[in-house]
């Protein structure tokens, strides 16, 4: 909702053009064209969330639907088109391979270091007030981010987090939503943001380019994460009510 609203108002701001309201059958028409689109991530998260496959078969699935797809339903791609299709495919695929094999060399190094480590008894060693740990938690985390990939941020940040959260009373659902949330905020962060890396790749433009585009959003996304470390309900409440607490 809150990245809704932040395009929402770059689109104003930008005057970016608009178009008339195409009515129910124009909806209509448009999820009929996209019905079998549409389709794909229900596929990938369906098998996923059901266990049927792990998330990498679920991608190779996915490519595989795609593909059919492609040739016998929209007819976009032929057999002819397949060699150049795999090239260009393998060559994309190389160059997001090197940066991703970059960044988790960095991210061995700072583990291997015991960086982040240290950062977090240094910034916690002055005080065990609830609110003041959250801010400190979102912070280091938001910095941790922007140097590591999320799984081995919270490889190296659960550790020590997790006895701090109970010894001052943190809820650890709550602590393991804003822990996800931050890290994945340094997805989209420089210097080693992934994603950017990637977009960048397929828009064919500076990385730069895109950091100064993320930027509205990057900030919308740190104030949603503020949001949830400060107001318990928003993790809380669904997770409650599953399980019968709230």
């Amino acid at each position: 909702v809150f990245l809704m609203g932040a395009s929402y108002v770059l689109a104003r701001r930008r005057r970016y053009p608009s178009e008339a309201w195409p009515g129910l059958r124009g909806i209509l028409r448009s999820f009929r064209q996209t019905f079998f689109a549409i389709l794909s991530p229900v596929i990938v998260l369906g098998a996923i969330v059901t266990g049927v496959t792990t998330p990498t078969e679920a991608a190779v699935i996915a490519v595989l639907y795609s593909l059919v797809l492609s040739m016998l339903f929209t007819r976009t791609v032929s057999l002819r088109d397949l060699p150049r299709v795999f090239v260009e495919t393998g060559v994309e695929t190389g160059v997001l391979m090197l940066i991703v094999g970059g960044v988790a060399a960095f991210s061995w190094v700072l583990t291997y270091q015991m960086i982040p480590q240290a950062l977090m008894e240094s910034l916690f060693a002055y005080t065990k007030d609830p609110r003041l740990v959250m801010l400190l938690i979102v912070l280091l985390l938001l910095i941790l981010g922007c140097f590591m990939n999320p799984t081995p941020g919270l490889v190296v940040s659960v550790p020590f987090l997790v006895p701090l959260a109970e010894e001052i009373g943190i809820d650890l659902v709550h602590l393991g939503v804003l822990m996800v949330l931050v890290l994945a905020i340094g997805l989209v962060t420089p210097p080693v943001g992934l994603c950017l890396f990637i977009v960048a790749r397929i828009a064919d433009v500076d990385v730069s380019v895109i950091v100064r585009e993320a930027f509205p959003f990057i900030v919308t996304l740190v104030l949603v994460a503020l949001l949830v470390a400060f107001v318990p309900p928003l993790t809380l409440a669904l997770p409650g009510l599953l399980l019968g607490k709230g």
